[in-house]
């Protein structure tokens, strides 16, 4: 996330830019254009070059992330109390003629963790 400022960012350009400017091909075609031409294509050069650095940023970023050994991580689940499991609904959603609401199953307090692997689902 470090990697991701706004500073960084710009640095980055700024060398891609002056690196795209030291081409030989660049060098040679520069001046067959006006100066406003140039300028012109500097800022839309500046701009290709920050999405090049952001694309960069973010692709180290997540191979870093996905390398990464897979933590213990865990989310609390509720579980439900007894062995009786889920009511079930009498004649199904709207079946019912009473109009009636199903009352959800009560739950222990208790949760389990269960590990979360990414990329896995």
């Amino acid at each position: 996330s470090s990697q991701m400022s706004h500073t960084s960012i710009e640095t980055c350009a700024n060398e891609k830019a002056k690196e795209w400017s030291q081409r030989p091909k660049r060098q040679r075609c520069d001046p067959t254009y006006s100066k406003p031409d140039r300028e012109g294509l500097t800022k839309y050069e500046g701009n290709v070059a920050r999405m090049k650095c952001i694309k960069t940023v973010i692709s180290i970023s997540c191979r870093s992330f996905i390398s990464k050994p897979v933590t213990a991580e865990t989310i609390p689940l509720p579980i439900p109390s007894g062995n009786n499991g889920p009511t079930p609904i009498v004649n199904g959603p709207g079946g019912s003629s009473t109009g009636e609401l199903p009352v959800p199953i009560s739950v222990n307090p208790e949760t389990v963790p269960l590990p979360i692997s990414p990329g896995s689902g």
